[in-house]
Protein backbone atom coordinates (compact mmCIF):
# COMPACT_ATOMS: atom_id res chain seq x y z
CA UNK A 1 0.00 0.00 0.00
CA UNK A 2 2.63 2.40 0.80
CA UNK A 3 4.19 3.47 -2.77
CA UNK A 4 5.88 6.66 -0.83
CA UNK A 5 8.31 4.95 0.77
CA UNK A 6 11.90 6.22 0.54
CA UNK A 7 10.02 9.84 -0.99
CA UNK A 8 11.35 12.98 0.69
CA UNK A 9 11.61 16.16 0.02
CA UNK A 10 13.91 19.30 1.85
CA UNK A 11 13.32 22.61 3.03
CA UNK A 12 14.72 24.32 0.45
CA UNK A 13 11.96 22.71 -2.51
CA UNK A 14 9.02 23.63 -0.28
CA UNK A 15 7.37 27.07 -0.36
CA UNK A 16 5.30 26.39 2.82
CA UNK A 17 6.75 27.73 5.66
CA UNK A 18 4.14 26.37 8.06
CA UNK A 19 4.62 23.30 6.27
CA UNK A 20 8.18 22.77 6.72
CA UNK A 21 7.44 23.05 9.81
CA UNK A 22 5.04 20.70 10.14
CA UNK A 23 6.98 17.88 7.89
CA UNK A 24 10.51 18.74 8.36
CA UNK A 25 11.48 20.67 11.51
CA UNK A 26 9.61 18.74 13.70
CA UNK A 27 10.39 15.44 12.20
CA UNK A 28 12.99 14.71 9.79
CA UNK A 29 16.29 12.46 8.68
CA UNK A 30 18.95 13.20 6.49
CA UNK A 31 17.59 11.76 2.59
CA UNK A 32 18.14 12.52 -1.09
CA UNK A 33 15.71 14.59 -1.46
CA UNK A 34 13.44 13.82 -4.66
CA UNK A 35 13.23 17.43 -6.06
CA UNK A 36 16.90 18.66 -5.59
CA UNK A 37 18.76 15.37 -5.30
CA UNK A 38 20.91 16.25 -2.85
CA UNK A 39 20.86 14.65 0.64
CA UNK A 40 19.58 16.74 2.74
CA UNK A 41 17.36 16.94 6.10
CA UNK A 42 14.08 16.06 4.69
CA UNK A 43 10.21 15.41 5.54
CA UNK A 44 8.72 12.02 4.61
CA UNK A 45 5.99 11.96 1.39
CA UNK A 46 4.17 10.05 3.46
CA UNK A 47 4.06 13.16 6.05
CA UNK A 48 3.19 15.19 3.34
CA UNK A 49 0.25 13.26 1.80
CA UNK A 50 -1.09 12.79 5.39
CA UNK A 51 -1.26 16.83 5.96
CA UNK A 52 -2.65 16.81 2.56
CA UNK A 53 -5.19 14.31 3.43
CA UNK A 54 -6.40 16.56 6.09
CA UNK A 55 -6.92 19.92 4.05
CA UNK A 56 -8.38 18.30 1.09
CA UNK A 57 -11.27 16.51 3.70
CA UNK A 58 -11.66 20.22 5.30
CA UNK A 59 -12.00 22.46 2.29
CA UNK A 60 -12.97 20.33 -0.69
CA UNK A 61 -15.81 18.52 -1.51
CA UNK A 62 -16.42 16.34 -4.47
CA UNK A 63 -18.06 18.30 -7.02
CA UNK A 64 -19.81 15.49 -8.18
CA UNK A 65 -22.13 15.94 -4.98
CA UNK A 66 -21.26 19.16 -4.09
CA UNK A 67 -23.88 21.50 -6.34
CA UNK A 68 -26.53 19.12 -4.70
CA UNK A 69 -25.45 20.05 -0.95
CA UNK A 70 -23.60 23.43 -1.09
CA UNK A 71 -25.26 26.81 -1.90
CA UNK A 72 -24.09 28.93 -4.82
CA UNK A 73 -21.86 30.87 -2.71
CA UNK A 74 -19.94 28.15 -1.45
CA UNK A 75 -20.00 26.33 -4.90
CA UNK A 76 -17.38 27.38 -7.56
CA UNK A 77 -17.69 25.67 -10.95
CA UNK A 78 -16.88 22.48 -12.04
CA UNK A 79 -14.26 21.48 -9.98
CA UNK A 80 -10.08 20.03 -10.24
CA UNK A 81 -8.41 17.02 -10.42
CA UNK A 82 -6.51 16.14 -7.66
CA UNK A 83 -3.01 16.75 -8.91
CA UNK A 84 -4.32 20.37 -9.41
CA UNK A 85 -5.97 20.46 -6.08
CA UNK A 86 -2.58 19.62 -4.49
CA UNK A 87 -0.46 22.23 -6.56
CA UNK A 88 -2.97 25.09 -5.06
CA UNK A 89 -2.53 23.35 -2.00
CA UNK A 90 1.01 23.56 -2.00
CA UNK A 91 1.40 26.75 -4.31
CA UNK A 92 4.12 25.28 -5.92
CA UNK A 93 4.48 21.54 -8.39
CA UNK A 94 6.65 19.03 -6.76
CA UNK A 95 7.64 15.61 -8.44
CA UNK A 96 6.38 12.35 -7.79
CA UNK A 97 2.64 14.01 -7.10
CA UNK A 98 1.10 10.87 -9.17
CA UNK A 99 2.53 8.73 -6.02
CA UNK A 100 0.97 11.07 -3.52
CA UNK A 101 -2.36 10.73 -5.24
CA UNK A 102 -2.14 6.70 -5.36
CA UNK A 103 -1.48 6.94 -1.77
CA UNK A 104 -4.11 8.81 -0.85
CA UNK A 105 -6.79 6.64 -3.01
CA UNK A 106 -5.29 3.28 -1.88
CA UNK A 107 -5.56 4.13 1.73
CA UNK A 108 -9.26 5.84 1.50
CA UNK A 109 -10.38 2.80 0.02
CA UNK A 110 -9.01 0.62 2.89
CA UNK A 111 -11.49 3.07 4.92
CA UNK A 112 -14.35 2.91 2.83
CA UNK A 113 -17.51 0.34 5.03
CA UNK A 114 -21.12 -0.61 3.89
CA UNK A 115 -20.31 0.24 0.18
CA UNK A 116 -19.77 4.30 1.16
CA UNK A 117 -18.28 6.08 -1.88
CA UNK A 118 -14.24 6.46 -2.05
CA UNK A 119 -13.68 10.23 -1.26
CA UNK A 120 -10.05 10.09 -3.40
CA UNK A 121 -10.56 9.40 -6.78
CA UNK A 122 -8.00 10.50 -9.46
CA UNK A 123 -10.87 10.15 -11.55
CA UNK A 124 -12.83 12.69 -9.59
CA UNK A 125 -13.02 16.63 -9.35
CA UNK A 126 -12.85 18.52 -6.84
CA UNK A 127 -14.49 22.09 -5.81
CA UNK A 128 -12.93 24.23 -2.90
CA UNK A 129 -15.85 24.61 -0.27
CA UNK A 130 -16.29 27.37 2.75
CA UNK A 131 -15.93 24.62 6.24
CA UNK A 132 -16.67 27.43 8.67
CA UNK A 133 -19.22 30.50 8.70
CA UNK A 134 -18.37 33.64 7.42
CA UNK A 135 -17.74 35.44 11.46
CA UNK A 136 -17.09 38.72 10.27
CA UNK A 137 -20.12 38.65 7.45
CA UNK A 138 -22.48 37.69 10.49
CA UNK A 139 -21.12 40.52 12.78
CA UNK A 140 -21.50 43.23 10.34
CA UNK A 141 -25.03 42.22 9.96
CA UNK A 142 -25.65 41.93 13.86
CA UNK A 143 -24.06 45.20 13.49
CA UNK A 144 -25.91 46.83 11.59
CA UNK A 145 -29.39 45.64 13.42
CA UNK A 146 -28.23 46.80 16.74
CA UNK A 147 -27.00 50.49 15.63
CA UNK A 148 -30.35 50.68 14.08
CA UNK A 149 -32.53 48.95 16.42
CA UNK A 150 -30.80 48.77 20.24
CA UNK A 151 -27.40 50.30 20.91
CA UNK A 152 -26.71 53.46 18.75
CA UNK A 153 -24.10 55.06 20.99
CA UNK A 154 -21.21 53.99 22.83
CA UNK A 155 -21.56 50.38 20.98
CA UNK A 156 -18.72 47.99 22.43
CA UNK A 157 -19.68 45.62 19.40
CA UNK A 158 -18.87 48.39 17.01
CA UNK A 159 -15.64 48.60 18.59
CA UNK A 160 -14.55 45.27 18.98
CA UNK A 161 -15.49 44.67 15.07
CA UNK A 162 -13.44 47.71 13.87
CA UNK A 163 -10.55 46.73 15.99
CA UNK A 164 -10.51 42.94 14.73
CA UNK A 165 -11.15 44.44 10.97
CA UNK A 166 -8.42 47.07 10.82
CA UNK A 167 -5.82 45.75 13.56
CA UNK A 168 -2.72 45.53 11.28
CA UNK A 169 -3.79 48.06 8.19
CA UNK A 170 -0.05 49.54 8.58
CA UNK A 171 1.79 46.49 7.46
CA UNK A 172 -0.90 45.49 4.62
CA UNK A 173 0.04 46.22 1.25
CA UNK A 174 -1.96 45.60 -2.51
CA UNK A 175 -0.05 44.76 -5.73
CA UNK A 176 -0.43 46.93 -8.45
CA UNK A 177 0.60 46.05 -11.78
CA UNK A 178 2.35 48.76 -13.93
CA UNK A 179 3.29 49.04 -17.68
CA UNK A 180 6.37 50.19 -19.13
CA UNK A 181 8.37 49.75 -22.46
CA UNK A 182 10.32 46.72 -21.33
CA UNK A 183 6.98 44.85 -20.74
CA UNK A 184 4.89 44.83 -16.92
CA UNK A 185 6.06 45.01 -13.45
CA UNK A 186 3.98 44.29 -10.02
CA UNK A 187 4.91 46.91 -7.24
CA UNK A 188 3.23 46.83 -3.38
CA UNK A 189 1.52 49.50 -2.64
CA UNK A 190 1.00 50.32 1.24
CA UNK A 191 -2.89 50.90 2.03
CA UNK A 192 -2.47 53.77 3.44
CA UNK A 193 -1.55 56.68 1.09
CA UNK A 194 -0.24 59.57 2.10
CA UNK A 195 -1.72 62.50 0.23
CA UNK A 196 0.99 65.38 -0.93
CA UNK A 197 0.43 68.95 -0.55
CA UNK A 198 0.30 69.72 -3.67
CA UNK A 199 -2.24 66.92 -4.92
CA UNK A 200 -5.73 68.40 -6.07
CA UNK A 201 -8.68 67.47 -4.84
CA UNK A 202 -12.26 68.36 -6.44
CA UNK A 203 -15.50 69.51 -4.62
CA UNK A 204 -18.35 70.48 -6.66
CA UNK A 205 -22.00 72.05 -5.89
CA UNK A 206 -24.93 72.25 -7.64
CA UNK A 207 -27.05 75.42 -8.63
CA UNK A 208 -30.28 74.31 -10.09
CA UNK A 209 -30.99 78.08 -11.41
CA UNK A 210 -28.08 80.28 -13.09
CA UNK A 211 -29.02 82.98 -10.53
CA UNK A 212 -27.98 80.00 -7.72
CA UNK A 213 -24.70 79.99 -9.67
CA UNK A 214 -24.19 83.24 -9.60
CA UNK A 215 -24.19 83.45 -5.68
CA UNK A 216 -21.48 80.31 -5.43
CA UNK A 217 -19.05 82.44 -7.66
CA UNK A 218 -18.91 85.27 -5.42
CA UNK A 219 -17.93 83.80 -2.16
CA UNK A 220 -16.67 80.01 -4.11
CA UNK A 221 -14.11 79.49 -0.98
CA UNK A 222 -17.00 79.63 1.49
CA UNK A 223 -20.10 78.14 -0.65
CA UNK A 224 -17.43 75.14 -1.88
CA UNK A 225 -15.86 74.17 1.37
CA UNK A 226 -18.13 71.75 3.69
CA UNK A 227 -20.99 73.11 5.25
CA UNK A 228 -21.11 74.94 9.08
CA UNK A 229 -22.34 71.79 11.57
CA UNK A 230 -25.80 73.38 11.91
CA UNK A 231 -25.85 73.07 8.45
CA UNK A 232 -24.65 69.94 7.67
CA UNK A 233 -27.24 67.25 6.74
CA UNK A 234 -26.19 63.37 6.98
CA UNK A 235 -23.94 61.56 4.42
CA UNK A 236 -22.46 58.26 4.37
CA UNK A 237 -19.88 58.93 6.43
CA UNK A 238 -21.52 61.17 8.76
CA UNK A 239 -24.55 62.26 11.24
CA UNK A 240 -26.57 65.17 10.66
CA UNK A 241 -24.50 68.51 12.26
CA UNK A 242 -21.43 66.51 11.75
CA UNK A 243 -18.92 68.52 8.58
CA UNK A 244 -17.23 66.36 6.64
CA UNK A 245 -15.41 66.82 3.23
CA UNK A 246 -16.42 65.19 0.59
CA UNK A 247 -14.68 65.44 -2.53
CA UNK A 248 -12.80 63.52 -5.37
CA UNK A 249 -9.59 63.41 -7.08
CA UNK A 250 -10.54 63.38 -10.11
CA UNK A 251 -12.77 65.94 -11.95
CA UNK A 252 -15.12 63.62 -13.73
CA UNK A 253 -15.61 61.43 -10.56
CA UNK A 254 -16.53 64.68 -8.56
CA UNK A 255 -19.20 65.84 -11.73
CA UNK A 256 -20.50 62.20 -12.04
CA UNK A 257 -20.93 61.98 -8.06
CA UNK A 258 -23.34 65.03 -7.58
CA UNK A 259 -25.83 62.91 -10.03
CA UNK A 260 -26.83 66.41 -11.63
CA UNK A 261 -29.78 66.38 -13.54
CA UNK A 262 -30.61 68.50 -16.76
CA UNK A 263 -30.70 71.87 -17.12
CA UNK A 264 -28.47 72.17 -13.85
CA UNK A 265 -25.15 74.07 -13.27
CA UNK A 266 -22.31 71.85 -11.17
CA UNK A 267 -19.40 75.07 -9.81
CA UNK A 268 -16.54 73.12 -8.90
CA UNK A 269 -13.28 74.35 -7.48
CA UNK A 270 -10.06 72.70 -6.64
CA UNK A 271 -9.02 71.99 -2.88
CA UNK A 272 -5.09 71.27 -1.80
CA UNK A 273 -3.44 69.82 1.92
CA UNK A 274 -1.77 72.35 3.99
CA UNK A 275 0.15 69.17 5.21
CA UNK A 276 0.26 65.99 4.28
CA UNK A 277 -2.80 63.61 4.96
CA UNK A 278 -3.06 59.93 5.75
CA UNK A 279 -5.51 58.23 3.74
CA UNK A 280 -7.00 54.54 4.57
CA UNK A 281 -7.67 53.11 0.60
CA UNK A 282 -10.18 50.91 0.53
CA UNK A 283 -9.62 50.10 -3.29
CA UNK A 284 -5.71 48.97 -2.11
CA UNK A 285 -7.61 47.16 1.38
CA UNK A 286 -9.90 45.10 -0.90
CA UNK A 287 -6.88 43.13 -2.33
CA UNK A 288 -4.49 43.84 0.22
CA UNK A 289 -3.68 40.15 1.75
CA UNK A 290 -1.13 37.83 1.43
CA UNK A 291 -1.24 34.53 0.33
CA UNK A 292 -2.50 32.43 3.48
CA UNK A 293 -0.91 28.78 4.03
CA UNK A 294 -3.78 25.55 4.27
CA UNK A 295 -1.37 24.40 7.10
CA UNK A 296 -0.94 27.31 9.08
CA UNK A 297 -2.82 27.65 12.74
CA UNK A 298 -5.00 30.59 12.09
CA UNK A 299 -6.03 29.59 8.34
CA UNK A 300 -9.75 29.95 9.08
CA UNK A 301 -10.10 32.63 10.48
CA UNK A 302 -7.77 34.71 8.34
CA UNK A 303 -9.51 33.28 5.50
CA UNK A 304 -12.40 35.01 6.68
CA UNK A 305 -10.77 38.15 7.44
CA UNK A 306 -9.22 38.07 3.54
CA UNK A 307 -12.86 37.07 2.27
CA UNK A 308 -14.66 40.22 4.54
CA UNK A 309 -12.17 42.78 3.00
CA UNK A 310 -12.77 42.41 0.09
CA UNK A 311 -16.69 42.89 0.30
CA UNK A 312 -16.10 45.52 3.09
CA UNK A 313 -15.01 48.10 0.44
CA UNK A 314 -18.47 47.22 -1.92
CA UNK A 315 -20.48 47.81 1.61
CA UNK A 316 -19.45 51.08 2.52
CA UNK A 317 -19.77 52.55 -1.18
CA UNK A 318 -23.35 50.82 -2.19
CA UNK A 319 -26.29 53.47 -2.80
CA UNK A 320 -29.03 53.92 -0.20
CA UNK A 321 -32.14 54.61 -1.65
CA UNK A 322 -33.87 57.84 -0.20
CA UNK A 323 -35.59 57.15 2.70
CA UNK A 324 -33.50 54.45 4.00
CA UNK A 325 -30.94 56.89 5.47
CA UNK A 326 -30.39 54.46 8.72
CA UNK A 327 -28.13 52.03 6.65
CA UNK A 328 -26.10 54.56 6.66
CA UNK A 329 -25.59 54.27 10.55
CA UNK A 330 -22.87 51.32 10.23
CA UNK A 331 -20.78 53.71 7.61
CA UNK A 332 -20.96 56.80 9.80
CA UNK A 333 -19.57 54.79 13.30
CA UNK A 334 -16.67 53.29 10.81
CA UNK A 335 -15.73 56.91 9.90
CA UNK A 336 -16.05 58.35 13.49
CA UNK A 337 -13.77 55.25 14.87
CA UNK A 338 -11.09 55.60 11.82
CA UNK A 339 -10.71 59.44 12.30
CA UNK A 340 -10.94 59.26 16.12
CA UNK A 341 -11.01 56.04 17.55
CA UNK A 342 -8.65 53.90 16.57
CA UNK A 343 -4.99 54.58 18.50
CA UNK A 344 -3.66 55.10 14.92
CA UNK A 345 -6.51 57.32 13.19
CA UNK A 346 -6.81 58.85 10.29
CA UNK A 347 -7.46 62.15 8.40
CA UNK A 348 -9.64 60.34 5.67
CA UNK A 349 -10.27 57.27 3.53
CA UNK A 350 -11.04 56.99 -0.25
CA UNK A 351 -12.88 54.27 -2.07
CA UNK A 352 -14.40 53.81 -5.50
CA UNK A 353 -16.73 55.64 -6.98
CA UNK A 354 -20.24 54.19 -8.22
CA UNK A 355 -20.95 56.73 -10.57
CA UNK A 356 -17.64 57.25 -12.59
CA UNK A 357 -15.54 53.54 -13.98
CA UNK A 358 -12.18 53.78 -12.40
CA UNK A 359 -12.89 56.99 -9.85
CA UNK A 360 -12.56 57.37 -6.54
CA UNK A 361 -13.78 59.53 -3.21
CA UNK A 362 -12.15 60.85 -0.97
CA UNK A 363 -13.61 61.99 2.70
CA UNK A 364 -11.72 64.38 5.03
CA UNK A 365 -12.41 63.89 8.97
CA UNK A 366 -11.89 67.23 10.43
CA UNK A 367 -9.14 67.67 12.95
CA UNK A 368 -9.30 70.66 15.08
CA UNK A 369 -7.81 71.91 18.01
CA UNK A 370 -10.44 71.31 20.63
CA UNK A 371 -10.75 67.84 19.78
CA UNK A 372 -6.86 67.55 20.39
CA UNK A 373 -6.50 68.98 24.06
CA UNK A 374 -6.65 66.86 26.87
CA UNK A 375 -9.36 69.57 28.62
CA UNK A 376 -12.35 69.79 26.34
CA UNK A 377 -13.15 73.00 28.19
CA UNK A 378 -10.45 74.56 27.75
CA UNK A 379 -11.47 77.42 24.88
CA UNK A 380 -9.36 80.47 23.49
CA UNK A 381 -9.04 82.97 20.52
CA UNK A 382 -8.08 79.79 18.19
CA UNK A 383 -12.45 78.92 18.40
CA UNK A 384 -12.71 82.50 16.46
CA UNK A 385 -10.16 81.60 13.76
CA UNK A 386 -11.69 78.40 13.22
CA UNK A 387 -14.99 80.20 12.66
CA UNK A 388 -13.52 81.92 10.15
CA UNK A 389 -12.00 79.00 7.86
CA UNK A 390 -13.38 75.78 8.15
CA UNK A 391 -11.38 74.08 5.50
CA UNK A 392 -8.48 74.52 8.40
CA UNK A 393 -9.98 71.39 10.71
CA UNK A 394 -9.43 69.87 7.39
CA UNK A 395 -6.13 70.80 6.64
CA UNK A 396 -6.80 72.05 3.31
CA UNK A 397 -6.82 75.68 1.30
CA UNK A 398 -8.76 76.65 -1.76
CA UNK A 399 -7.23 77.17 -5.17
CA UNK A 400 -7.73 80.44 -6.05
CA UNK A 401 -8.95 80.80 -9.62
CA UNK A 402 -9.77 77.57 -9.72
CA UNK A 403 -13.68 77.63 -10.29
CA UNK A 404 -14.85 75.71 -13.10
CA UNK A 405 -18.92 76.08 -14.01
CA UNK A 406 -20.71 73.11 -15.86
CA UNK A 407 -23.93 73.11 -17.30
CA UNK A 408 -25.45 69.67 -17.87
CA UNK A 409 -26.84 68.81 -21.14
CA UNK A 410 -27.10 64.94 -21.48
CA UNK A 411 -27.12 62.21 -19.44
CA UNK A 412 -26.20 58.62 -19.61
CA UNK A 413 -28.14 55.76 -17.62
CA UNK A 414 -26.53 51.97 -17.74
CA UNK A 415 -29.38 49.35 -16.91
CA UNK A 416 -28.76 45.61 -16.07
CA UNK A 417 -31.45 42.56 -16.73
CA UNK A 418 -33.47 41.40 -14.02
CA UNK A 419 -36.53 39.83 -15.01
CA UNK A 420 -38.43 39.61 -18.74
CA UNK A 421 -41.55 37.34 -18.95
CA UNK A 422 -44.21 37.01 -17.30
CA UNK A 423 -44.69 37.83 -13.83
Amino acid sequence: MNNLEGLAICEDCLNDKYLIELIITTSSKIKICCCCKMEKKCGQYEDLANELEEVIFEHYSLASSAERWWSSDNYSGEGDDLECIIQEILGQEIPEIDEIISYLCEKDAWNVRDGDTSFFDNTESYVYRKSYDDYFEEYWSYLVDELKTKRRFFSDSAKKLFQEIFHDVENMYASQTHSSGHGYSKNKVPVIRTIAKETQIFRARRADTYEECITYLQNPDKELSPPPSKFAQQGRMNAKGVSIFYGALHIETCIAEMRPSIGSYLVLGTFSPKRELKILDFKLLESSYPVLSYFQPDFKYQSMHKEFLRKLHKLISLPVINGHEDEYLITQVLAEYLAYVRDNNFDGISFESTQFDGGANIVLFPKDKLRDTDNLFAIDDDITKRQESILDDFGLEFISNSVNVQKTEKIKYETSPLYSGNF
